[in-house]
Protein backbone atom coordinates (compact mmCIF):
# COMPACT_ATOMS: atom_id res chain seq x y z
CA UNK A 1 0.00 0.00 0.00
CA UNK A 2 0.98 3.74 -0.72
CA UNK A 3 -0.69 6.82 -2.11
CA UNK A 4 -4.30 5.95 -1.22
CA UNK A 5 -4.48 2.48 -2.15
CA UNK A 6 -2.25 -0.73 -3.43
CA UNK A 7 0.33 0.16 -5.45
CA UNK A 8 0.71 -3.18 -7.12
CA UNK A 9 -0.49 -6.87 -7.46
CA UNK A 10 -0.87 -8.15 -4.54
CA UNK A 11 -0.36 -12.21 -2.98
CA UNK A 12 -3.40 -13.90 -1.40
CA UNK A 13 -2.25 -16.48 1.77
CA UNK A 14 -0.61 -19.18 0.41
CA UNK A 15 1.05 -17.78 -2.07
CA UNK A 16 -1.62 -17.68 -4.89
CA UNK A 17 -1.84 -15.14 -7.78
CA UNK A 18 -4.55 -16.43 -9.83
CA UNK A 19 -6.09 -20.27 -9.18
CA UNK A 20 -3.92 -23.28 -9.29
CA UNK A 21 -0.55 -21.32 -9.08
CA UNK A 22 1.03 -22.97 -6.14
CA UNK A 23 4.03 -24.67 -6.21
CA UNK A 24 4.27 -27.27 -3.12
CA UNK A 25 7.74 -27.41 -3.40
CA UNK A 26 8.58 -23.40 -2.73
CA UNK A 27 5.02 -21.82 -2.10
CA UNK A 28 6.36 -18.62 -1.18
CA UNK A 29 7.87 -17.60 -4.76
CA UNK A 30 5.38 -14.76 -5.61
CA UNK A 31 5.59 -13.83 -2.10
CA UNK A 32 9.22 -12.50 -2.36
CA UNK A 33 8.95 -11.75 -6.40
CA UNK A 34 6.06 -9.28 -5.06
CA UNK A 35 8.22 -7.30 -2.29
CA UNK A 36 11.28 -7.58 -4.55
CA UNK A 37 9.44 -5.71 -7.40
CA UNK A 38 7.62 -3.55 -4.82
CA UNK A 39 9.19 0.43 -4.51
CA UNK A 40 8.43 2.36 -1.77
CA UNK A 41 6.62 5.74 -2.63
CA UNK A 42 4.19 8.03 -2.22
CA UNK A 43 2.13 8.95 1.35
CA UNK A 44 1.52 6.23 4.35
CA UNK A 45 -2.08 4.87 3.89
CA UNK A 46 -1.30 2.61 7.28
CA UNK A 47 -5.12 2.43 8.15
CA UNK A 48 -6.70 1.93 4.59
CA UNK A 49 -3.78 -1.10 4.29
CA UNK A 50 -5.18 -2.51 7.61
CA UNK A 51 -9.26 -1.91 6.29
CA UNK A 52 -8.63 -3.97 3.34
CA UNK A 53 -6.78 -6.31 5.51
CA UNK A 54 -9.90 -6.40 7.68
CA UNK A 55 -12.26 -6.92 4.38
CA UNK A 56 -9.69 -9.81 2.97
CA UNK A 57 -10.29 -12.21 6.44
CA UNK A 58 -14.23 -10.97 6.61
CA UNK A 59 -14.59 -11.46 2.78
CA UNK A 60 -15.67 -8.14 2.72
CA UNK A 61 -15.35 -6.37 -0.92
CA UNK A 62 -11.72 -4.24 -0.80
CA UNK A 63 -12.29 -0.49 -0.34
CA UNK A 64 -9.19 0.67 -0.98
CA UNK A 65 -7.43 -1.64 -3.88
CA UNK A 66 -7.36 -4.69 -1.57
CA UNK A 67 -7.77 -8.52 -2.38
CA UNK A 68 -10.96 -9.48 -3.83
CA UNK A 69 -13.04 -12.16 -2.07
CA UNK A 70 -14.07 -15.73 -3.14
CA UNK A 71 -16.64 -16.08 -5.65
CA UNK A 72 -18.26 -19.65 -5.91
CA UNK A 73 -15.53 -21.56 -5.86
CA UNK A 74 -12.81 -19.29 -6.10
CA UNK A 75 -11.91 -20.33 -2.04
CA UNK A 76 -8.07 -19.90 -2.89
CA UNK A 77 -9.11 -16.51 -1.99
CA UNK A 78 -10.49 -17.18 1.25
CA UNK A 79 -7.35 -16.85 3.82
CA UNK A 80 -9.08 -19.64 5.96
CA UNK A 81 -8.69 -22.76 3.25
CA UNK A 82 -5.40 -23.98 3.06
CA UNK A 83 -3.97 -25.79 0.17
CA UNK A 84 -3.12 -29.66 0.57
CA UNK A 85 -1.64 -30.81 -2.61
CA UNK A 86 -2.91 -34.48 -2.23
CA UNK A 87 -1.65 -35.75 -5.62
CA UNK A 88 2.07 -33.86 -5.53
CA UNK A 89 1.23 -31.82 -8.82
CA UNK A 90 2.47 -28.43 -7.82
CA UNK A 91 -1.24 -27.48 -8.21
CA UNK A 92 -4.22 -26.89 -5.76
CA UNK A 93 -7.91 -27.06 -7.20
CA UNK A 94 -11.55 -28.69 -6.59
CA UNK A 95 -10.87 -30.28 -2.64
CA UNK A 96 -7.31 -30.05 -2.29
CA UNK A 97 -8.47 -26.56 -0.87
CA UNK A 98 -9.81 -27.71 2.38
CA UNK A 99 -11.30 -25.46 4.71
CA UNK A 100 -9.34 -24.76 8.12
CA UNK A 101 -11.58 -22.99 10.53
CA UNK A 102 -9.72 -23.18 13.75
CA UNK A 103 -6.16 -22.16 12.17
CA UNK A 104 -4.75 -18.97 14.25
CA UNK A 105 -4.41 -16.02 11.98
CA UNK A 106 -1.54 -13.07 11.92
CA UNK A 107 -0.93 -9.79 10.49
CA UNK A 108 2.80 -8.86 10.04
CA UNK A 109 2.55 -4.80 8.94
CA UNK A 110 5.68 -3.20 7.91
CA UNK A 111 5.64 0.59 7.65
CA UNK A 112 8.67 2.93 6.89
CA UNK A 113 6.86 6.61 7.95
CA UNK A 114 3.60 8.09 9.86
CA UNK A 115 0.28 6.86 8.89
CA UNK A 116 -0.67 10.21 6.80
CA UNK A 117 -3.94 9.30 4.62
CA UNK A 118 -7.61 8.29 5.07
CA UNK A 119 -10.21 7.45 3.28
CA UNK A 120 -10.85 11.21 1.95
CA UNK A 121 -7.34 11.59 1.59
CA UNK A 122 -4.76 13.70 3.91
CA UNK A 123 -5.57 13.01 7.36
CA UNK A 124 -3.77 13.20 10.71
CA UNK A 125 -6.59 12.68 13.40
CA UNK A 126 -8.35 9.45 14.86
CA UNK A 127 -11.50 11.08 13.89
CA UNK A 128 -11.09 11.12 10.28
CA UNK A 129 -14.07 9.14 9.32
CA UNK A 130 -14.56 7.79 12.97
CA UNK A 131 -15.13 4.84 13.74
CA UNK A 132 -15.11 2.38 10.59
CA UNK A 133 -13.14 4.38 7.95
CA UNK A 134 -10.99 6.08 10.84
CA UNK A 135 -7.60 7.08 9.50
CA UNK A 136 -5.91 6.21 12.63
CA UNK A 137 -4.19 2.36 12.07
CA UNK A 138 -4.84 1.87 15.72
CA UNK A 139 -8.87 1.29 15.01
CA UNK A 140 -8.95 -1.52 12.61
CA UNK A 141 -6.09 -3.02 14.22
CA UNK A 142 -8.44 -3.28 17.26
CA UNK A 143 -11.11 -4.39 15.40
CA UNK A 144 -8.77 -7.21 13.62
CA UNK A 145 -7.94 -8.43 17.10
CA UNK A 146 -10.54 -7.49 19.53
CA UNK A 147 -13.89 -7.03 17.51
CA UNK A 148 -13.26 -9.28 14.98
CA UNK A 149 -14.94 -10.74 11.91
CA UNK A 150 -17.16 -13.41 10.50
CA UNK A 151 -16.15 -15.59 7.43
CA UNK A 152 -18.26 -17.64 4.65
CA UNK A 153 -15.61 -20.79 5.78
CA UNK A 154 -18.00 -21.10 8.67
CA UNK A 155 -22.29 -21.04 8.23
CA UNK A 156 -22.75 -20.82 11.61
CA UNK A 157 -21.64 -17.06 11.53
CA UNK A 158 -18.69 -17.90 14.14
CA UNK A 159 -16.55 -14.79 15.07
CA UNK A 160 -13.03 -14.81 14.03
CA UNK A 161 -9.93 -12.96 15.06
CA UNK A 162 -6.15 -11.63 14.22
CA UNK A 163 -4.27 -13.39 17.41
CA UNK A 164 -1.33 -10.86 16.64
CA UNK A 165 -0.58 -8.06 14.70
CA UNK A 166 3.29 -7.07 14.59
CA UNK A 167 4.15 -4.20 13.86
CA UNK A 168 7.87 -3.56 12.66
CA UNK A 169 8.87 -0.14 12.29
CA UNK A 170 11.45 0.24 9.25
CA UNK A 171 13.89 3.98 10.08
CA UNK A 172 11.03 4.87 12.25
CA UNK A 173 11.06 7.60 14.72
CA UNK A 174 9.48 10.51 16.60
CA UNK A 175 5.36 10.24 15.97
CA UNK A 176 5.43 7.28 13.57
CA UNK A 177 7.20 4.96 15.96
CA UNK A 178 4.80 6.18 18.90
CA UNK A 179 1.98 5.55 16.42
CA UNK A 180 3.05 2.39 15.94
CA UNK A 181 3.92 1.06 18.73
CA UNK A 182 0.03 1.75 20.09
CA UNK A 183 -1.55 0.20 16.87
CA UNK A 184 1.00 -3.18 17.98
CA UNK A 185 -0.38 -2.85 21.72
CA UNK A 186 -4.61 -2.49 20.13
CA UNK A 187 -3.69 -5.57 17.71
CA UNK A 188 -2.24 -7.94 20.31
CA UNK A 189 -2.98 -7.46 24.05
CA UNK A 190 -5.14 -10.31 26.56
CA UNK A 191 -8.17 -10.34 24.53
CA UNK A 192 -9.49 -10.93 28.10
CA UNK A 193 -10.03 -7.99 28.28
CA UNK A 194 -12.08 -5.15 26.17
CA UNK A 195 -8.98 -3.13 25.76
CA UNK A 196 -5.47 -3.22 26.44
CA UNK A 197 -4.19 -2.35 30.17
CA UNK A 198 -6.49 0.12 31.91
CA UNK A 199 -8.00 1.86 28.63
CA UNK A 200 -11.07 2.18 28.03
CA UNK A 201 -11.58 3.64 24.66
CA UNK A 202 -8.89 4.70 21.73
CA UNK A 203 -6.46 6.81 22.23
CA UNK A 204 -7.57 10.30 22.09
CA UNK A 205 -5.03 12.59 22.57
CA UNK A 206 -4.10 15.65 20.55
CA UNK A 207 -0.47 17.41 19.64
CA UNK A 208 1.32 18.61 16.83
CA UNK A 209 2.96 18.93 14.43
CA UNK A 210 2.74 15.50 13.33
CA UNK A 211 5.64 14.58 10.79
CA UNK A 212 4.59 14.13 7.73
CA UNK A 213 1.63 15.06 8.13
CA UNK A 214 0.72 18.47 9.83
CA UNK A 215 2.65 22.04 11.35
CA UNK A 216 0.74 23.29 13.52
CA UNK A 217 -0.01 23.11 17.16
CA UNK A 218 -2.17 20.52 18.08
CA UNK A 219 -3.20 19.51 14.72
CA UNK A 220 -3.34 15.91 14.83
CA UNK A 221 -5.02 13.42 17.20
CA UNK A 222 -4.56 9.69 18.22
CA UNK A 223 -2.03 7.22 18.02
CA UNK A 224 0.65 9.61 16.43
CA UNK A 225 0.13 11.85 20.19
CA UNK A 226 -0.61 9.17 23.05
CA UNK A 227 2.06 7.69 24.99
CA UNK A 228 1.96 4.36 25.99
CA UNK A 229 0.60 3.44 29.68
CA UNK A 230 2.53 1.90 32.05
CA UNK A 231 4.02 -1.57 31.26
CA UNK A 232 1.05 -4.00 32.00
CA UNK A 233 1.54 -8.30 31.19
CA UNK A 234 -1.57 -8.21 28.62
CA UNK A 235 0.63 -6.19 26.18
CA UNK A 236 4.06 -6.28 27.41
CA UNK A 237 5.12 -9.94 28.57
CA UNK A 238 8.73 -8.85 29.24
CA UNK A 239 8.24 -5.62 30.85
CA UNK A 240 10.82 -3.86 28.75
CA UNK A 241 8.39 -0.99 28.21
CA UNK A 242 7.32 -1.74 24.55
CA UNK A 243 4.48 -4.19 23.20
CA UNK A 244 5.46 -7.59 22.60
CA UNK A 245 4.61 -7.41 19.06
CA UNK A 246 6.63 -3.89 17.87
CA UNK A 247 10.09 -4.18 16.46
CA UNK A 248 12.18 -1.62 14.71
CA UNK A 249 14.93 -2.36 12.21
CA UNK A 250 17.11 0.30 10.45
CA UNK A 251 18.94 -1.50 7.99
CA UNK A 252 18.87 -4.93 6.06
CA UNK A 253 20.14 -7.01 8.39
CA UNK A 254 17.81 -5.73 11.51
CA UNK A 255 14.69 -6.67 9.17
CA UNK A 256 15.62 -9.83 8.48
CA UNK A 257 16.55 -10.84 12.09
CA UNK A 258 13.13 -9.05 12.78
CA UNK A 259 11.09 -10.70 10.92
CA UNK A 260 12.83 -13.74 11.92
CA UNK A 261 11.87 -12.88 15.66
CA UNK A 262 8.28 -12.32 14.60
CA UNK A 263 7.72 -15.62 12.34
CA UNK A 264 8.83 -17.54 15.53
CA UNK A 265 6.90 -15.73 17.79
CA UNK A 266 4.11 -16.88 15.58
CA UNK A 267 5.16 -20.23 15.27
CA UNK A 268 5.29 -20.34 19.62
CA UNK A 269 1.72 -19.02 19.29
CA UNK A 270 0.36 -21.25 16.89
CA UNK A 271 1.66 -24.13 18.35
CA UNK A 272 -0.07 -23.36 21.82
CA UNK A 273 -3.67 -24.25 23.03
CA UNK A 274 -5.43 -24.69 20.07
CA UNK A 275 -3.10 -27.43 19.10
CA UNK A 276 -3.45 -29.20 22.28
CA UNK A 277 -5.09 -32.27 21.78
CA UNK A 278 -5.87 -33.62 24.99
CA UNK A 279 -7.10 -37.63 25.32
CA UNK A 280 -10.57 -37.68 26.07
CA UNK A 281 -10.18 -40.47 28.72
CA UNK A 282 -8.45 -40.11 31.52
CA UNK A 283 -7.48 -42.61 34.28
CA UNK A 284 -7.97 -41.77 37.63
CA UNK A 285 -6.18 -43.22 40.50
CA UNK A 286 -6.72 -42.82 44.12
CA UNK A 287 -7.40 -39.18 44.71
CA UNK A 288 -4.70 -38.50 41.35
CA UNK A 289 -6.25 -37.80 37.77
CA UNK A 290 -3.42 -38.54 34.89
CA UNK A 291 -3.57 -36.39 32.06
CA UNK A 292 -1.67 -37.15 28.55
CA UNK A 293 -1.22 -34.56 26.50
CA UNK A 294 0.68 -33.34 23.03
CA UNK A 295 1.40 -30.73 20.47
CA UNK A 296 1.75 -31.21 16.68
CA UNK A 297 4.60 -28.70 16.96
CA UNK A 298 6.28 -26.69 19.65
CA UNK A 299 8.62 -23.88 19.17
CA UNK A 300 10.32 -22.54 22.81
CA UNK A 301 11.85 -19.22 23.17
CA UNK A 302 14.97 -20.02 21.75
CA UNK A 303 13.32 -20.79 18.40
CA UNK A 304 13.82 -24.81 19.05
CA UNK A 305 11.14 -27.02 17.53
CA UNK A 306 10.11 -30.35 18.56
CA UNK A 307 7.53 -32.55 16.75
CA UNK A 308 4.63 -33.74 18.89
CA UNK A 309 6.47 -33.66 22.14
CA UNK A 310 4.11 -35.38 24.67
CA UNK A 311 3.49 -34.89 28.51
CA UNK A 312 1.47 -36.53 31.30
CA UNK A 313 0.97 -34.64 34.28
CA UNK A 314 -1.34 -35.43 37.16
CA UNK A 315 -3.62 -32.78 39.44
CA UNK A 316 -5.50 -33.49 42.85
CA UNK A 317 -9.08 -35.03 42.69
CA UNK A 318 -10.60 -33.87 45.91
CA UNK A 319 -13.82 -35.77 48.18
CA UNK A 320 -16.23 -33.64 46.32
CA UNK A 321 -14.26 -35.20 42.68
CA UNK A 322 -13.45 -31.53 41.75
CA UNK A 323 -10.35 -31.09 40.28
CA UNK A 324 -7.78 -29.13 42.11
CA UNK A 325 -3.93 -27.78 41.12
CA UNK A 326 -1.04 -28.14 43.14
CA UNK A 327 -1.36 -24.27 43.86
CA UNK A 328 1.79 -24.27 46.09
CA UNK A 329 3.56 -26.61 44.82
CA UNK A 330 4.06 -28.92 48.12
CA UNK A 331 3.04 -32.40 46.49
CA UNK A 332 -0.38 -32.49 49.46
CA UNK A 333 -3.36 -31.83 49.04
CA UNK A 334 -4.92 -28.61 51.07
CA UNK A 335 -8.54 -27.76 50.27
CA UNK A 336 -8.06 -24.51 51.68
CA UNK A 337 -4.49 -23.62 49.25
CA UNK A 338 -5.29 -25.96 46.10
CA UNK A 339 -7.25 -23.92 43.59
CA UNK A 340 -10.20 -26.28 42.15
CA UNK A 341 -9.96 -25.62 37.79
CA UNK A 342 -12.47 -26.28 35.41
CA UNK A 343 -11.37 -26.74 31.58
CA UNK A 344 -13.43 -24.41 28.56
CA UNK A 345 -12.91 -24.72 24.43
CA UNK A 346 -12.28 -20.25 24.44
CA UNK A 347 -13.58 -20.02 20.89
CA UNK A 348 -12.74 -15.95 20.76
CA UNK A 349 -8.70 -17.39 20.67
CA UNK A 350 -9.61 -21.15 19.78
CA UNK A 351 -7.92 -22.47 22.59
CA UNK A 352 -8.93 -24.69 25.54
CA UNK A 353 -8.14 -22.84 29.02
CA UNK A 354 -8.93 -23.53 32.66
CA UNK A 355 -10.50 -21.68 35.04
CA UNK A 356 -9.61 -21.08 38.31
CA UNK A 357 -11.91 -20.91 41.29
CA UNK A 358 -11.53 -18.81 44.33
CA UNK A 359 -14.93 -19.77 46.33
CA UNK A 360 -16.62 -23.17 45.53
CA UNK A 361 -19.93 -21.99 47.61
CA UNK A 362 -20.54 -19.16 44.82
CA UNK A 363 -18.39 -20.67 41.75
CA UNK A 364 -16.90 -17.07 41.22
CA UNK A 365 -13.56 -17.36 38.88
CA UNK A 366 -10.32 -16.22 40.39
CA UNK A 367 -8.57 -16.17 36.50
CA UNK A 368 -8.24 -18.21 33.46
CA UNK A 369 -4.37 -19.93 33.01
CA UNK A 370 -3.72 -21.28 29.67
CA UNK A 371 -3.86 -25.41 30.07
CA UNK A 372 0.27 -25.34 30.35
CA UNK A 373 0.50 -23.03 32.86
CA UNK A 374 -1.42 -25.25 35.58
CA UNK A 375 0.42 -26.47 38.30
CA UNK A 376 0.56 -30.18 38.18
CA UNK A 377 1.11 -32.12 41.46
CA UNK A 378 3.49 -34.31 39.19
CA UNK A 379 4.84 -33.66 35.49
CA UNK A 380 6.66 -37.16 34.32
CA UNK A 381 7.56 -35.53 30.50
CA UNK A 382 9.58 -33.18 32.31
CA UNK A 383 11.29 -35.60 34.08
CA UNK A 384 11.17 -37.92 31.77
CA UNK A 385 12.93 -35.75 29.59
CA UNK A 386 15.98 -35.07 31.66
CA UNK A 387 16.67 -38.51 32.08
CA UNK A 388 19.23 -41.04 30.54
CA UNK A 389 17.36 -42.77 28.04
CA UNK A 390 19.39 -45.70 28.99
CA UNK A 391 17.81 -45.52 32.20
CA UNK A 392 14.51 -45.80 31.29
CA UNK A 393 12.25 -48.51 31.54
CA UNK A 394 8.45 -48.74 28.63
CA UNK A 395 5.78 -50.55 29.22
CA UNK A 396 2.87 -51.56 26.90
CA UNK A 397 -0.40 -53.28 27.39
CA UNK A 398 -1.60 -56.73 25.82
CA UNK A 399 -4.86 -56.05 26.85
CA UNK A 400 -4.87 -58.47 29.59
CA UNK A 401 -1.28 -57.69 31.12
CA UNK A 402 1.25 -54.82 31.30
CA UNK A 403 4.62 -55.65 29.72
CA UNK A 404 7.95 -54.17 28.84
CA UNK A 405 8.75 -52.83 25.60
CA UNK A 406 11.68 -55.01 23.98
CA UNK A 407 12.44 -57.50 21.63
CA UNK A 408 11.66 -60.33 23.53
CA UNK A 409 7.96 -59.23 23.18
CA UNK A 410 8.57 -58.81 19.22
CA UNK A 411 5.25 -61.09 18.94
CA UNK A 412 2.88 -59.01 20.96
CA UNK A 413 4.27 -56.32 18.98
CA UNK A 414 3.91 -57.53 15.62
CA UNK A 415 0.61 -58.18 16.44
CA UNK A 416 -0.14 -54.82 16.86
CA UNK A 417 1.63 -52.89 14.02
CA UNK A 418 0.63 -55.39 11.59
CA UNK A 419 -2.79 -54.39 11.61
CA UNK A 420 -1.40 -50.97 10.77
CA UNK A 421 1.04 -52.26 7.89
CA UNK A 422 -1.11 -52.97 4.84
CA UNK A 423 -2.17 -56.24 6.65
CA UNK A 424 1.21 -58.08 6.07
CA UNK A 425 2.31 -60.09 8.30
CA UNK A 426 5.62 -59.75 9.92
CA UNK A 427 7.01 -57.00 8.17
CA UNK A 428 5.61 -54.02 10.74
CA UNK A 429 8.73 -54.44 12.98
CA UNK A 430 12.06 -56.35 12.73
CA UNK A 431 13.28 -58.38 15.92
CA UNK A 432 16.92 -57.99 14.89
Amino acid sequence: FSGSGVANDSVYIGDFVVSANYEGVNPYKNTITAINYESPSGSTPTALALWDTYNYFAQNAPQYGGLQPQTGQNVWKNPLYQCFDENNDGNCQGNELKPVPCAKNFVILLTDGQWNTGKDGTACSIDDNFESASADPVVPAYWLHKKGFTNPVDNRQSTFYVEALYGIGLWLGGTGEKSLKNVAMYGSFDRYKNWPDNLSDYPKATCGPIDDCCYTSNCGKGSSCANLPPSSPDWDKDGDGNPDTFFAASDAKEIKDVMYKAILDILKRASAGSTVATLSTKTAISSVLVQPFFYPTYTDSQGNTVNWPGFLRSFWVDPKNDLREDTNQNKVLNLNVDKIFQTFYDSSSNETKAALLSDTSTCSMDSVVNMKDLKPVFDSGCWLGNCDPNNRNIYYSTGTNIKEFKTSNVIDLQNIWDLVDDNTPNKSIDST
